[in-house]
């Protein structure tokens, strides 16, 4: 097979998977989006676990309603129920901001990937995988202050789009410091403390919540359960499934290992909300002396939560991150 006929094939991938819209931009269909953002999820924990909207525009509200007040009241008969429960009605908001992926396939891979069939499955996998690991990224470390800093933790100086938004950690209202870490604690004391720190009516069914952390973290845990010498502790040792902190499972997330820290969160993933703009594009940059084809996708998301308050996060920053010019805190603390 040779270049001319791969990028027949390409092309004809590419129409299949795209509409054209009156701007004349190169939309995926409704399915290929469906299953570019099933790819995203695919790697990424908390792309997976926590709660998706499919926006139908670049700014969709999350809803948020408490009630702040007792809603009982005793009434008489025939006698119209005052305004006594007020509703506190706040809401967040999502806001895309666009980012673009670009993923190479040599000319090589591009006719194993033709000859077995599937291509535009391949090409939405690729991308889509990816992207995930990309938002997730974001979605956790990103912060608008990272922007002027000196420092290698997050390779921010290379990765323009870490100060494209602010992501879950620097969101969120209850963060606890270094300190946690310090002297004798050990990651029960750190669980411990982000339960007591957490505003307690939230907690209304442990099952709902996770302890995300690092592996580090859930395996110190896994090992104080195993030398306890009980039934759990070797469940846990044997499988590390089901692990759990007073009914709260301890989730493993890879992503958390791209910061050069220690981080720990207490979060209701239904709380945490990430979205993708429906608007997807895609397209071809053919690279002839490198025998490679570029696919260039352009997509707008962002991270948020429903309720900023209903969470804790333990976090060790790195001492080697250093201030900005103007010496402000942390990014993710300012």
């Amino acid at each position: 097979m040779d270049a001319t006929q791969i990028l027949n094939e390409i092309n004809g991938a590419v129409k299949n998977v795209v509409t054209i819209s009156e701007i004349g931009d190169s939309i995926l269909q409704p399915q290929y989006f469906d299953s570019f953002v099933r790819e995203m999820q695919k790697q990424a924990v908390l792309l997976d676990e926590t709660r998706y909207m499919e926006m139908d525009a670049q700014k969709v509200n999350i809803d948020r309603i408490a009630f702040s007040e007792r809603v009982l009241e005793k009434v008489d008969e025939n006698v119209e129920a005052s305004n006594f429960a007020k509703i506190n009605t706040n809401q967040n908001q999502l806001s895309a901001e666009e980012v673009v992926a670009v993923v190479g396939l040599t000319d090589q891979m591009l006719r194993r990937n033709i000859e077995k069939g599937g291509l535009e499955d391949t090409i939405i996998e690729l991308l889509g995988r990816h992207a995930g690991k990309d938002l997730e990224e974001l979605a956790i470390f990103a912060s608008k202050h990272w922007g002027g800093y000196d420092n290698e933790a997050m390779g921010s100086s290379q990765w323009t789009a870490i100060d494209l938004i602010d992501g879950w950690i620097k969101k969120a209202e209850n963060k606890l410091d270094e300190d946690i870490f310090a002297g004798d604690n050990d990651i029960e004391d750190v669980f411990e403390e982000l339960l007591i720190t957490l505003p307690k009516q939230y907690l209304v069914d442990r099952t709902d919540w996770r302890f995300y952390t690092t592996w580090n973290k859930q395996n110190e845990y896994i090992e104080i359960l195993k030398d306890r010498g009980t039934a759990l502790g070797d469940e846990m040792w044997e499988n590390h499934r089901n692990v759990r902190y007073k009914g709260i499972p301890v989730v493993y997330v890879p992503m958390l290992e791209r910061f050069d820290s220690e981080v720990v969160m207490l979060q209701n993933p239904d709380n945490m909300v990430w979205g993708v703009f429906h608007e997807v594009t895609l397209e071809t940059d053919r690279i002839p002396k490198r025998r490679r084809t570029d696919f260039v996708l352009t997509f707008e998301g962002d991270a948020h939560y429903e309720d900023e308050n209903a969470c804790v996060i333990a976090i060790d920053v790195d001492d080697d991150v250093g201030t900005n010019s103007t010496g402000d805190d942390h990014p993710l603390f300012e």
